[in-house]
Order: structure tokens, then sequence, then C-alpha cells
């Protein structure tokens, strides 16, 4: 059941561009909620790409320094933390 759940979510995340307009902070909004109902379902790996988008694009809309911007940073972090990526989640909160 996780995995069919973890499935249908990576299939809403692929369809966001259109759902929200183009609406980057909306989608990054998204990508960052759809990443971390992976984490908590077991699939770090698959969430992590999805947090990098949320990142990348809440920071470029918004600033490095935007609250909502380090929110999605944090996102990213405990992705890589969950995922055994430690290194990237030390390097990736040493930028703060």
């Amino acid at each position: 059941l996780r995995g069919v759940l973890a499935d249908r979510l990576l299939a809403a995340a692929d369809q966001l561009g259109a759902a929200t307009a183009g609406d980057p902070t909306t989608t990054a909004n998204l990508h960052d909620r759809l990443g971390r109902a992976l984490v908590n379902l077991g699939f770090p790996d698959r969430a992590v790409p999805l947090h990098e988008q949320a990142r990348a694009a809440t920071a470029a809309a918004l600033g490095p320094d935007d609250p909502a911007t380090l929110d999605a940073q944090n996102g990213l972090a405990e992705a890589y933390v969950v995922a055994r990526r430690p290194a990237d989640a030390a390097a990736l909160l040493e930028e703060t």
C-alpha cells in the first residue's frame, strides 16, 4: 500500500505545473509537501528530487533568505538525513 501511495504522490507531482498555472511558489510548496509525505511513507530517496525542486524554485522566486526558502531547505536536509546522506545535509545546512 505504501508503494502505491508513493507512486500516486509522484504522479501528482508530475502534474503540478499545469494544476498550479505555473505559479512557482505554489508548485514549490506542493513539491515540499509531497516530498515530506514520501519521507513519512519511508521513501526518502524518492522524496529528495521533489525537495530539491522545491528549494530551487522557492529560492529563485523569493530569495535565499526568505523563510519559505529556509523551510524548503530544511525539508531537503531532513530528506537527505533520512536517505542516509548526512554529508549532503550538513553541506546544505552550512549554507545558511
